[in-house]
């Protein structure tokens, strides 16, 4: 989804050619290859941009799966936290259950990645010991404290603020919160 143009057309070059230049060489060396692709960018609307080559798009587009971000599918949160949890040597029991239900509240814009670094943070920070709430990122904590608030609480909060508050109160439903 980032790739620059120029780099778009040499790509889709080695795929219809099946054969790679290296750098410097006269002759190409043939290849047999698939590729793999992932992007967080909305390829479509980058074509219609001009920002993406609708050749290379109809190219790679063979089989698209679309993974949902962690805060819509909150039902895998504690099964990942304990995954990864058992990956640095703890049990999910080590979490304390509020830090489980502040998991499930949390929108995880960091996504999977962000949540496997939390779960090594409280192992790093906890030394061996009970996994407390105090050992939670700043941005957890300070989400949470919004949460708990009401909406006619949220008021005196900065706009920012109320609008994910708003936000995370509809599991983010923008219509909903708007």
């Amino acid at each position: 989804g980032d790739m620059p143009l120029d780099i778009q057309v040499a790509l889709l070059r080695v795929l219809e050619e099946r054969i790679v230049y290296p750098i410097g060489a006269d002759k190409g060396v043939p290849v047999s290859c698939r590729v793999i692709a992932a992007t967080n960018q909305d390829l479509l609307q980058a074509v219609k941009e001009g920002n993406f080559r609708s050749d290379l798009y109809y190219r790679l587009n063979v089989l698209n799966i679309r993974i949902p971000p962690l805060r819509e599918r909150r039902e895998d949160i504690l099964f990942l936290a304990a995954y990864f949890c058992r990956q640095y040597g703890r049990k999910m029991s080590d979490l304390d259950p509020q830090i489980r239900e502040m998991f499930l509240s949390y929108p995880w814009p960091g996504n999977v990645r962000e949540l496997k670094n939390t779960i090594e943070r409280l192992v790093c920070f906890s030394s061996g010991g009970p996994i407390t709430r105090e050992l939670l990122p700043d941005e957890i904590l300070a989400f949470q404290q919004t949460a708990d608030l009401t909406l006619s609480e949220a008021c005196g909060l900065s706009e920012q603020e109320q609008i994910k508050k708003a936000l995370s109160e509809t599991g983010h439903n923008v219509s909903e919160a708007a």
